[in-house]
């Protein structure tokens, strides 16, 4: 048990490994250089302490000279820190740039590696929200602050440096007044790390609340809810903004509190070398230096705890979406057998299938759905069909009894290769905002005679002809009929070459004369074993399958051809009378 959960360990931190590293791959000469300028743009900054302090002193022992020479190297000094500057914006937001690419096309690539068991059970508000929200604060906190970090470090080491090069008395004085604000700071800046994380997290329920709204539209609208789904936006959406106000406030409080007792320090130290300046231990330049030089000092000991703060935040950010992607992933392992496509049969044999402890979906399913033959699995709602299917697919796992491919036990067929030689069609068909071509090939390449096969055996030359192949389909497929997703979803599927179709309510959303018209597109097909759950008894259809399966509460109750089973009379006869399952 020590064994598996140090090798668990180690796996997790692999993971977190690669998020990391995908900010730095093929990047780290953009970030040393970078992090070279900012060095050399911080330490310009602070030498404006010494440039200001050349000057009044020049000013008072009237050296007209002196003040010729320092007005040209004011001149270099101020176009070497412009220059500077420059390519440190360049530099930096390159630097930025492509580790964010990186980092978002590693998430991604992650995520196309989870199969269907795995995502099925999943909420994608929580991707949808790691790769938007969280991006922006992981770009700020993390990345751009490396930068951020370094120079404000450089500017307080090397105001360090010139205050103690200029009086060490004055410097301890400083060190002790400055102690203060550092102190509190740091302790105020406690937290913010949960409170990013919680933001976070609300976002993720917010945008949850946000899909499920424009989702179901239709039914809002139907039943007249908008005053109460508004009130339920609302109420999430105060969640979400009394979150962020509560971290807006936070960092808001830390500033105010730093900047003041930073002012205070500023004064006091004024005060303290005007005196010494009078008392003739220092200059006035050397006063005037010293101030600048706190104020360079200062910002950083008011900013770096809560950067520090922020930036733990951002890195916990990357820890959750480590924790996404690894999640389930133990869920649904699989050996690497692969399996060619379907010569034989599926056979099921014993199968059941509890989403709850004691209560059975699936009961002593016993069946073999012969290659190349049509079935139709037919029953009321809660009979256990599309449960049958998502078994089928490879979707659910933890079934008792066995589900064998041409003799070889799912669970042990890699998934990659299952999704090869199975496909679903689904009532609510996934057609992208692309053309009519890129939505039947999925944005593959592929032969045009093979396209073009496809096409004519879906039915979708005409369309074609009137819109052509670079028709834009619309988000959601809005610019096409529901007839047109489905022969789309049908042309993929032989595109593909499938062996086996499954098919959960394609036809509910047609009508009638639709319906026919795909289900016989779908029931010419050759070579393909096709299982579909109808919904619809249409006896036009139901007769040119091989054979009916009826579901009863999760089990076969009667099995036979259409015919066969009108003449026994039994449950399939008085089911009949619906219409619609």
């Amino acid at each position: 048990m020590n064994s598996e959960r140090t090798v668990s360990n180690i796996k997790k931190y692999n993971e977190k490994k690669i998020l990391f590293k995908s900010f730095f791959e093929n990047n780290r000469l953009n970030l040393l250089s970078g992090v070279i300028l900012v060095i050399l743009s911080a330490v310009l900054e602070t030498c404006l302490a010494v440039i200001l302090q050349s000057i009044l002193d020049a000013a008072s022992d009237s050296d007209i000279q002196g003040l010729k020479r320092l007005f040209f190297i004011s001149l270099v000094f101020l176009f070497s820190i412009t220059l500077v500057e420059l390519l440190v914006r360049n530099i930096k937001y390159s630097f930025v740039r492509r580790a964010i690419l990186q980092y978002k096309n590693t998430i991604f690539c992650k995520l196309m590696e989870k199969n269907i068991a795995t995502f099925y059970i999943e909420d994608t508000s929580s991707y949808v929200s790691s790769l938007t929200v969280d991006i922006t604060s992981i770009e700020n906190n993390y990345l751009i602050g490396i930068f951020d970090r370094i120079s404000l470090c450089v500017k307080l080491v090397t105001s360090v440096c010139l205050m103690v090069f200029y009086n060490w008395f004055l410097f301890i004085m400083v060190v002790v007044l400055l102690a203060i604000p550092s102190v509190v700071s740091s302790l105020m800046s406690n937290g913010l790390a949960e409170m990013e994380e919680k933001v976070s997290y609300k976002n993720e329920e917010f945008m949850g609340k946000i899909r499920d709204i424009l989702m179901g539209f239709t039914v809002i609208k139907n039943f007249k809810s908008e005053k109460e789904v508004s009130e339920k936006f609302d109420c999430e959406d105060q969640m979400l903004e009394h979150s962020k106000y509560q971290r807006r406030k936070k960092e808001a409080d830390i500033g105010i509190v730093s900047g003041t007792l930073g002012v205070s320090v500023q004064i006091l130290i004024f005060l303290i070398g005007a005196y010494m300046s009078i008392q003739g231990y220092i200059s006035v330049g050397v006063v005037l230096a010293f101030v600048q030089l706190l104020n360079t000092s200062l910002n950083p000991i008011q900013q770096l705890p809560g950067m520090f703060g922020n930036r733990k935040a951002a890195l916990a950010l990357v820890d959750k979406m480590n924790h996404y992607l690894e999640k389930n992933t133990a869920k649904d392992k699989t050996d690497s057998i692969l399996v060619e496509p379907l010569k034989d049969k599926v056979e099921l044999t014993h199968l059941n299938y509890c989403y709850e402890e004691g209560k059975a979906i699936l009961k002593n399913i016993n069946f073999q759905f012969e290659a190349g033959k049509s079935y139709a699995v037919v029953g009321l709602s809660g009979s256990g069909k599309t449960t049958l299917l998502n078994v089928l697919l490879g979707m659910l796992n933890d079934y008792s009894g066995s589900v064998t491919y041409d003799g070889v036990d799912f669970k042990r067929i890699a998934r990659d290769n299952l999704y090869e030689n199975i496909a679903m069609m689904q009532q609510n068909v996934i057609i992208f905002d692309s053309t009519i071509r890129e939505n039947i090939t999925m944005f593959k390449k592929f032969p045009d005679e093979n396209y073009e096969k496809a096409v004519e055996l879906s039915g979708l030359s005409e369309l074609i002809q009137r819109k052509g192949n670079d028709y834009v389909c619309g988000e959601n497929g809005k610019n096409l009929s529901g007839g047109e997703k489905q022969r789309i979803a049908i042309a993929r599927c032989l595109l593909k070459h499938y062996s086996v179709l499954l098919l959960d309510e394609a036809t509910s959303s047609l009508d009638k004369k639709n319906t026919k018209l795909v289900m016989d597109t779908i029931l010419g097909l050759k070579n393909i074993t096709r299982i579909a759950v109808l919904h619809q008894m249409d006896p036009s259809i139901l007769k040119q399958f091989d054979e009916i399966i009826v579901l009863v509460n999760g089990e076969i109750t009667e099995k036979n051809t259409y015919e066969s089973l009108m003449e026994e009379k039994g449950y399939f006869y008085s089911l009949q009378n619906v219409d619609v399952l």
